[in-house]
């Protein structure tokens, strides 16, 4: 979906993005990455404009849950399905790389892109056709993000490609052995999901995940080993960074903790007492902090400055464990 993102939210996400490459790029003596950048960015300005037009054109309108806060229904008009025109682009360049380097690495991160992405445009096809928010069934779509993710797993512990010892520093990791293949299970459907439920306000989840995205691709410099990727669970497990995007995905983790335990508490008090408690007004959390009258644009920058300084200690760790 393509949130009415609003022009103080975009150019804060833009000036950061292009402040962290800089530093990035000059510490690391490799302008590569800014002119990646810089050719994405117009990339990414052309398809989502002309994207939009046909949105509109073919009339695909975001339908708001009944259950969301009711001050939700003014963005009934928000365009959606937009992810097709910023996505395919990256997918075309991924592949013809993929193709040059012959790499299995890049193969499975495409195959695992385009599993995910398919995914998500049923979901909101389904959504549009039957004018509703809600498109694949829950049971549905976590089949599906399960058969994508047993694959990518299964093919990329095969090939040795994913490590059993989860690095926390150079000098100190965690050996999980076999138990590695649930945990990485639980890492690429787990974010998946949780950035997903961070998707409930303008700019939210894009730039979350714009920052985690940055914070990973430091975290995999440090470690020596460079990969394109797109999802960031298939990113960390391939470049064995789990543990830094635990601390990097801080918020997305908060989001979905919030909504277990709304629904886990409201489910034990109903059997207790017969009638049902919550612990937040609405979960996920940000729209706990919407009925309390906090701004929309408020709550955003302040979950964007909490993930910058999780991303901050999250390198710090890194570097001086």
């Amino acid at each position: 979906m393509i949130g009415k993102i609003k022009k103080f939210n975009f150019e804060s996400l833009f000036i950061l993005n292009t402040f962290a490459l800089i530093v990035t790029s000059y510490f690391f003596n490799n302008f590569i990455f800014t002119g990646v950048y810089i050719l994405f960015f117009f990339i990414s300005i052309f398809t989502t404009k002309n994207g939009l037009k046909i949105i509109k054109k073919f009339n695909l309108l975001q339908n708001i849950r009944n259950e969301g806060p009711a001050n939700h229904f003014k963005k009934s008009d928000t365009p959606t399905m937009g992810g097709i025109f910023m996505i395919i682009p990256f997918l075309i360049l991924l592949l013809i790389i993929t193709i040059n380097l012959g790499s299995l690495k890049l193969f499975l991160l495409l195959l695992t892109i385009f599993g995910f992405f398919i995914t998500g445009f049923l979901d909101d096809y389904l959504s549009i056709k039957k004018k509703e928010n809600t498109g694949l069934k829950t049971k549905e779509k976590l089949i599906l993000q399960s058969v994508i993710s047993i694959i990518f797993i299964l093919l990329a512990y095969e090939k040795n490609l994913i490590s059993p010892l989860i690095t926390v520093s150079d000098s100190w990791g965690i050996n999980m052995n076999i138990f590695i293949l649930p945990v990485s299970f639980l890492v690429l459907v787990g974010i998946s999901n949780s950035v997903n439920l961070t998707d409930g306000l303008d700019g939210l989840a894009a730039g979350c995940s714009g920052i985690v995205f940055y914070g990973l691709g430091t975290e995999i410099l440090l470690t020596g080993s460079l990969s394109i990727g797109a999802i960031l669970g298939s990113i960390a497990l391939l470049t064995n960074s789990v543990f830094t995007l635990s601390i990097f995905s801080g918020i997305f983790i908060i989001e979905s903790l919030s909504v277990m335990i709304q629904v886990g508490f409201f489910k034990i008090t109903k059997k207790l007492f017969h009638r049902g408690k919550r612990i937040f007004l609405m979960a996920p959390l940000h729209h706990h902090f919407e009925l309390k009258g906090v701004k929309e644009q408020k709550i955003v920058e302040n979950f964007w400055k909490i993930n910058i300084l999780l991303v901050i200690l999250g390198i710090v760790l890194k570097i001086n464990l």
